[in-house]
């Protein structure tokens, strides 16, 4: 629950609709409905569909006090930024984006996102290590000695 809500005179509320429902996602609405803004990704891209299927959940959907809207993006770290300005009030952000952001290491952005809290963790996100085809390395053990590009 946001600190706002600890004063909102419809908390209880809150807590009871949620709990009802079983949804983890807790928004201060006030009174009126409100369009909450749900950053997901690139179209197509992993983070658009989680943003989709929440905006669709049945159970999101008949909360009467607001909508959420998927909205597309570049990406993690445009999200980090909206979000952090109050653009958007939720969005799906890489969490080694969230800890750069936060500390000011983001590559080529040396801002400090500080208004931005991670509240779930929606999926892990495999990785998978490409090399060119002709490079003679078939597993990692034949990265040792390697010259391996990095940031410096």
């Amino acid at each position: 629950m946001h600190t706002q809500c600890w004063n909102c005179p419809t908390r209880r509320a809150h807590r009871d609709n949620f709990s009802k429902k079983r949804v983890s996602l807790i928004f201060c609405h006030g009174l009126a409905k409100q369009r909450v803004l749900f950053g997901g990704g690139p179209a197509g891209g992993t983070f658009q569909v989680v943003a989709n299927s929440i905006q669709v959940f049945k159970p999101i959907k008949e909360v009467k006090e607001f909508k959420v809207q998927a909205q597309s993006s570049g990406g993690s770290t445009e999200h980090l930024r909206k979000t952090n300005t109050g653009r958007q009030q939720m969005s799906v952000v890489y969490s080694g984006h969230v800890y750069q952001g936060r500390h000011g290491l983001l590559s080529n952005d040396t801002g400090k996102y500080e208004n931005v809290l991670a509240v779930a963790s929606l999926y892990g996100a495999p990785a998978q290590l490409v090399v060119h085809k002709g490079s003679g390395i078939k597993s990692t053990k034949d990265l040792a000695g390697k010259k391996v590009p990095g940031k410096k």
